[in-house]
C-alpha cells in the first residue's frame, strides 16, 4: 500500500496565496516528478475539512483525521507548505473563519491579557477543538511516531518573537524537522539557535514555469478576458497594512491614473477573514471615479491572469508581488512597515522592486522605469525560478532519503 504524503497549511480559507501554494506543489510533481505518484499517495490537510471548489481551490481534509490512531502509521511526511506558519496560533487562525462576530471579538481580546497562562489559555482550547496534538498549528511534532518526515517548505514568521513558554513547546518540532527551507532572511536568522535553516524563495515564484496560457484560459472565461484585453494597473491592499488613510490611498490612485493615462483595477486577493481587502477597496472605489473598477468575486486563475496581464502590480499582499514578479511584471510592495512584504522583496527583489515603498514614492519610481528595470524583472524571475526548483528538489530527496 501506497504512503501518504500529508501536504499542510492554511489551505481551508480563501485567500490567493495560501490556496496557491499546495497547487504549485502538485503542478510541481505532475511536471517534473511523474512517477511520484506511483509511490505516494497525496492528501490535502487544514485545520478543518474544506471545499473551495467554487474558488478553484483544492479541497481538504480535516489534520485530526489523518493523525488519529487509524490513520497516523499510513503517514510518510507531513509537509508544511509556505505562510507565516512561525507564530501562527490556533487563536488567531480561529477568527479567520466566518464566526458570530462577538465571538472572534472576544479572544482577540483574551489574547492580549499580559499573564501568559491565560494568555496561552485560547490556543489549548482551539487545539482541542481542532484535534491537534501539537502547540502551535502549523509546527507538527509527532511524538509517537519518530518515523515520520516533517518538512517546512518556505515558512516566514519569527520564533524570536515568541514568548519563552511557547519556544519551549514547539522548539521540538523545529529541531527535529527533517528539512527547513525559509522564505526570507528574517525567519532563517530567527531559528538560528535552533539549527542552520536554507533559505529560498517562495514556491509560488514556479507559477510561470508551471501555468502557461492554455491553462489559464480553461480556468477563465472568454468573457472574463475581454474585459481585460488593454493595459491597466493593479492595486490591491487592506486598511490596516497600506499605512495611509484612505483619503491618502484615493490621491495617490487619481494622480496615478492622471500620469500613466491607465485605468487601475482595485482588486482584492484576500478573502479570508482578518484579511479584508473587498472592503476596504469598496471603500476606495466609491470614492473615486469611472477609471477605477473593483473586481470581486474571483477565482484564483481569475487573479492569476490579472496580475500576470497587468503592467504594474501595486499592493500588500506578499503573493501578488510574488506572482508578478514570477512573470516579470514591475511589483510595488506597500507600505515599509508591513515587514512580511518588505523583509521578503528585500530579501528576494531586483531593484528598483527589492523594498516596499510609501505610497508617495511609488509615483516617482513608475516615471523612470525602462528598458534597464524590465532587464532586471527578467533576470531576477529566472533567479527565483532556478532557486524554487532546487528548493523543491530537496524536499523530495529528504522524503525519500532513509
Amino acid at each position: 500500500m501506497k504512503k501518504i504524503i500529508v501536504i499542510y497549511g492554511a489551505f481551508d480559507r480563501y485567500n490567493y496565496g495560501d490556496n496557491m501554494m499546495p497547487i504549485i506543489f502538485e503542478l510541481f510533481i505532475n511536471k517534473y516528478h511523474p512517477d511520484f505518484k506511483n509511490k505516494y499517495t497525496i492528501s490535502f490537510a487544514s485545520l478543518t475539512k474544506s471545499d473551495l471548489s467554487k474558488y478553484k481551490a483544492i479541497k481538504t481534509v480535516a489534520i485530526k483525521t489523518l493523525i488519529n490512531k487509524e490513520n497516523i502509521k499510513k503517514i510518510h511526511a507531513i509537509i508544511v507548505i509556505g505562510g507565516e506558519v512561525v507564530g501562527a496560533s490556533t487563536s488567531a487562525l480561529f477568527t479567520h473563519f466566518k464566526h458570530i462576530p462577538p465571538l472572534n471579538f472576544l479572544v482577540k481580546k483574551y489574547k492580549v491579557i499580559p499573564i501568559k497562562q491565560i494568555k496561552n489559555f485560547p490556543d489549548l482550547i482551539f487545539n482541542k477543538h481542532y484535534g491537534i496534538k501539537w502547540f502551535m498549528p502549523y509546527l507538527p511534532y509527532v511524538k509517537d511516531n519518530n518515523e515520520i518526515k516533517i518538512i517546512f517548505n518556505t515558512v516566514g514568521g519569527n520564533y524570536n518573537k515568541l514568548n519563552n513558554s511557547v519556544k519551549s513547546k514547539v522548539k521540538n518540532s523545529l529541531q527535529d524537522a527533517t528539512y527547513i527551507s525559509a522564505r526570507d532572511i528574517r525567519t532563517s536568522e530567527s531559528l538560528k539557535t535552533i539549527r542552520d535553516v536554507k533559505v529560498y524563495p517562495d514556491s509560488v515564484s514556479l507559477i510561470s514555469d508551471l501555468i502557461n496560457n492554455s491553462m489559464l484560459d480553461e480556468n477563465t472565461s472568454d468573457c472574463f478576458r475581454r474585459n481585460f484585453n488593454q493595459d491597466y494597473i493593479i492595486f490591491q491592499g487592506t486598511e490596516n497594512k497600506v499605512g495611509v488613510n484612505i483619503d491618502e490611498v484615493c490621491k495617490f490612485l487619481s494622480k496615478l491614473n492622471e500620469i500613466t493615462k491607465l485605468p487601475i483595477i482595485l482588486l482584492p486577493i484576500g478573502y479570508a477573514e482578518g484579511h479584508g481587502d473587498y472592503n476596504f477597496l469598496r471603500k476606495v472605489n466609491k470614492k473615486l471615479k469611472d477609471s477605477f473598477r473593483i473586481i470581486y468575486p474571483l477565482n484564483i486563475w481569475e487573479i492569476t491572469y490579472l496580475i500576470k496581464n497587468a503592467k504594474v502590480f501595486i499592493g500588500t499582499s506578499l503573493h501578488g508581488c510574488i506572482t508578478a514578479m514570477s512573470f516579470e511584471k514591475p511589483y510595488f510592495g506597500v507600505n515599509p512597515r508591513n515587514i512580511k512584504v518588505d523583509n521578503y522583496l528585500r530579501c528576494w527583489g531586483s531593484p528598483p522592486f527589492n523594498k516596499s515603498y510609501e505610497l508617495g514614492a511609488i509615483i516617482d519610481v513608475i516615471n523612470y522605469l525602462d528598458i534597464h528595470a524590465a532587464k532586471s524583472l527578467e533576470k531576477n524571475a529566472f533567479k527565483m525560478k532556478d532557486l524554487s526548483f532546487i528548493n523543491m528538489n530537496n524536499i523530495l530527496n529528504a522524503l525519500n532519503a532513509t
